[in-house]
């Protein structure tokens, strides 16, 4: 009968738990354990603490998280910013708190790219006209002294702002030409309905709590594996009464006022005499009883 232990409580060094153990072992603070190994490898931890036959598991698990190491607590303060304040939160209020940053999150996220969707979408529709226009661009560009010229003859001539005009002056002339109106008219039409979608999020609080619960659910999916700790609303104290095993047993007073504890297993009625179970034993003590008697004659013998 042994006790396995695969796991062992954040920051405990193994070292330092069996060494403990063993020291627990030798003053005796920690009984019925008969040997300890560490059987640890490459596939993880594995600590074995055999038992003596008579061992209580229970008992001597609960001597040992009372004694060493093997079961120890920390303390953790939930603490968090609401509205820019500290303050201390419940696991609820904690939970809360976490749903709402992620929603900000999403919500500044979703932004960003809508606007980025839509800074795109404005240099397509530049690229759309110069395609449109493509001889008399190709010729304005040439023609123009500068790119200050060059970009103010765009503008003016086709409509467009400066960002577009930038857009196609940044490009060289044999991109430009390469460019093919499906390609662009394809992609215009992808960022405009990426536009659409933005912003229908922007606008729903539902769907961002759909794209919060996704997220999590990518997470769990990558990172989650089976619950190591149990969460619960309080956790008792070892009392010392649970380091003891519980045992059967007969109390018997005698008409001289003596008490005497024996166990239940080894207990049997006794007839004139005394003698009890096991009668050897109980001769071998009645002798050593004598000799205390004979001894110190004044003192009460307790059985």
């Amino acid at each position: 009968m042994s006790l396995v232990a695969t796991q062992i409580p954040f920051q405990v060094n193994k070292s330092a738990l069996l060494e403990k153990i063993a020291d627990l072992v030798k003053d005796g603070k920690v009984t019925g354990i008969s040997d300890l190994r560490d059987e640890s490898d490459r596939d993880g931890m594995r600590i074995v603490i055999e038992l003596k036959k008579d061992a209580n598991p229970k008992v001597v698990l609960n001597q040992l998280f009372v004694h060493s190491p093997l079961q120890s607590t920390f303390g953790a303060i939930m603490l968090a910013l609401v509205n820019n304040r500290p303050q201390v939160l419940n696991l609820k209020q904690l939970i809360e708190e976490y749903i709402r940053h992620r929603q900000e999150v999403v919500r500044r996220r979703t932004a960003f790219d809508l606007a980025e969707a839509e800074r795109r979408a404005h240099i397509l529709e530049g690229l759309k006209i110069a395609l449109d226009h493509l001889d008399e661009v190709i010729a304005l560009i040439r023609k123009s002294k500068d790119v200050e010229t060059a970009r103010n003859g765009l503008m003016t001539t086709f409509k467009l702002t400066e960002i577009q005009a930038n857009a196609i002056l940044e490009m060289r002339l044999s991109r430009l030409t390469a460019l093919e109106r499906s390609k662009v008219e394809q992609e215009y039409l992808e960022v405009i309905q990426l536009i659409e979608k933005l912003q229908s999020i922007l606008a729903n609080p539902q769907k961002i709590l759909a794209i919060i619960q996704q997220e999590v659910g990518h997470l769990r999916e990558k990172y989650g594996d089976d619950r190591r700790t149990e969460i619960v609303s309080e956790v008792g104290d070892i009392n010392y009464e649970d380091t003891i095993e519980q045992k059967d047993m007969v109390i018997t007073i005698s008409h001289a006022g003596y008490i005497k504890r024996q166990e239940i297993s080894s207990y049997r009625s006794q007839r004139r005499g005394g003698k009890g179970r096991d009668r050897r034993a109980h001769q071998g003590r009645g002798l050593h009883r004598a000799s205390v008697r004979r001894r110190h004659p004044q003192l009460p013998v307790v059985p």
